[in-house]
């Protein structure tokens, strides 16, 4: 699609609340109207935090297997994830690289978080979060905030979809081997405003999926669907296939109640 039409919309979406797809006709892209319906298929994946108080895993344990806290669902490459009262927290949020336990530091301010299982494709990853504070000792970009990655498949190698950011744009951007950005370039596939008020739970949906030679993403938020994306081929190949999925967050304390997946 090209970049007027996927800039006109997500005009649209922010404009009246209605999703804009592309769909294959013809060899082009198309607009058409969709909505987000509910997907009646099993969770692949349900985390809903429960348990005992304390680290769930971190940094050091990706960094030094068998020396610090696995966790059988997640993996944290940044930053740590702790269990509190039935939610998954991010911890105070700093710079420091933590130890086993993170007591000392978590190097939350820049967090990123995948599944074990890499073998996500055609799925809805809904996720109930809130954004507690944004920690205003960093740069404090206008990206600042919580994200969701999907199709991941290394650091520089990726979907990710931002749902609550500081400048309250949801957009959805594609990594790419080379660059400077460690190791990759980001392209922005479409992006749309969407206020996300710090302190109160949220709710988003990112469904991601394989259509023609294409993937197309919906993002909703707060029952509200708020844009489609596709990717055609920016900056490289579209992101077809399985990969990880994901939360990435920086800059910001926070809180998840509950991480689905389920198959579309």
């Amino acid at each position: 699609m090209p970049p007027a039409l996927i800039g006109a919309a997500a005009l649209l979406v922010a404009a009246t609340g209605i999703g804009v797809a592309a769909s294959r006709a013809g060899g082009s892209y198309t607009a058409a109207a969709v909505t987000s319906k509910a997907t009646n298929h099993a969770p692949l994946l349900d985390e809903r935090f429960s348990g005992a108080n304390g680290l769930i895993t971190n940094e050091h344990a990706t960094e030094h297997p068998g020396a610090g806290t696995d966790s059988p669902t997640w993996i944290v490459t940044s930053g740590s994830l702790f269990r509190r009262d039935g939610v998954g927290w991010s911890g105070v949020p700093d710079t420091t690289a933590p130890g086993p336990t993170s007591s000392a530091g978590t190097n939350s301010d820049v967090f990123r978080m995948i599944t074990r299982r890499d073998d996500f494709r055609d799925v809805r990853v809904s996720v109930a979060f809130q954004v507690v504070r944004y920690d205003d000792r960093g740069p404090r970009d206008a990206f600042d905030g919580l994200h969701v990655f999907v199709r991941y498949r290394s650091p520089q190698s990726l979907l990710v979809v931002s749902v609550c950011r500081r400048d309250n744009e949801v957009a959805v951007k594609k990594k790419v081997e080379g660059g400077e950005t460690n190791g990759g370039t980001y392209f922005t596939l479409a992006s749309a405003g969407s206020g996300c008020a710090v302190g109160q739970w949220h709710t988003a949906d990112v469904d991601v999926r394989d259509v023609g030679d294409a993937v197309q993403i919906d993002v909703t938020v707060d029952g509200r669907h708020v844009l489609t994306a596709l990717d055609t081929g920016s900056g490289g190949p579209p992101m077809q296939g399985s990969g990880h999925v994901g939360i990435r967050a920086d800059y910001v304390e926070f809180l998840l109640r509950r991480f689905t997946v389920a198959q579309l």
